[in-house]
C-alpha cells in the first residue's frame, strides 16, 4: 500500500476556545464535508463515513451545497420514499439531500430510506454518500473515493480502551476497503480525517 501527504487547497472554518474542549463534532465533520465536496466536484463516486454518531451523517449532508441543481431521483427511488412518507406521516427529510444529488445511510432512517440511498448512489443519482461505519459491513456499493470523518467508534462505555482501539481499527480498514471495486476504477483513494 503506498502512503502520500498531499497539501490541497481545501479550507474550512476552524474556532479555538480557551477550555480546549471541542464542541461534540468538534472539526472533523465540516473538514469531511469540504473534502466530500471536492472529491465530488472533480468526479469522484464518494462514500463518506462518519462512524462517531448516527446522526452526524444527515448533519454533514445538510451542510453541503450539493452538485448542481435539483436532480431528477427516478421512479425507483421516489417509490421508496413514497413508503417513507407514507410511514412517517411527514415527507421524507431524505428527499431534499438526494435532489442535492447527496445519500444518507444510517440507522436512524427507515428502511425505505436507507434503500432509496442505495439506489440513487447505485444509480449515480446521489455523487456522495455519508453514512455509519456498520454501512461499510455489508453493502458493496461502488465508489471511487471512500473518506472517513473521524477516527472515534461511536459510544461504548462498557468497552476497555484496548477493545475500543481493535474495533475502530478494524471498522476503519473495513471502510477504507470499499474505495475501488473492480469495473468501477483501476485506482482508487482513501482519506481519513482523525479526531485529533
Amino acid at each position: 500500500v503506498d502512503y502520500s501527504l498531499v497539501r490541497t487547497d481545501i479550507q474550512f472554518p476552524l474556532s479555538v476556545n480557551r477550555e480546549r474542549k471541542a464542541n461534540a463534532e468538534g472539526y472533523c465533520t465540516p473538514a469531511t464535508t469540504a473534502v466530500v465536496q471536492r472529491l465530488g466536484e472533480r468526479g469522484d463516486r464518494v462514500l463518506a463515513f462518519l462512524p462517531r454518531s448516527k446522526h452526524d451523517s444527515f448533519l454533514a449532508a445538510n451542510r453541503m451545497t450539493g452538485f448542481g441543481t435539483a436532480h431528477p431521483l427516478g421512479e425507483a427511488v421516489e417509490a421508496l420514499l413514497l413508503l417513507a412518507d407514507l410511514e412517517l406521516g411527514v415527507p421524507s427529510a431524505l428527499r431534499v439531500v438526494l435532489r442535492r444529488r447527496i445519500a444518507v445511510h444510517t440507522s436512524a432512517l427507515l428502511r425505505e430510506e436507507q434503500r432509496a440511498s442505495e439506489v440513487a448512489f447505485d444509480a449515480d443519482v446521489a455523487i456522495a454518500m455519508f453514512a455509519t461505519g456498520t454501512m461499510a459491513q455489508g453493502l458493496n456499493l461502488p465508489a471511487t473515493a471512500v473518506v472517513i470523518g473521524g477516527t472515534d467508534i461511536g459510544y461504548d462505555d462498557q468497552a476497555n480502551e484496548q477493545q475500543k482501539k481493535d474495533r475502530a481499527r478494524a471498522q476503519l480498514l473495513n471502510a477504507i476497503g470499499r474505495a475501488g471495486r473492480a469495473l468501477v476504477a483501476p485506482r482508487s483513494m482513501a482519506v481519513v480525517v482523525p479526531n485529533k
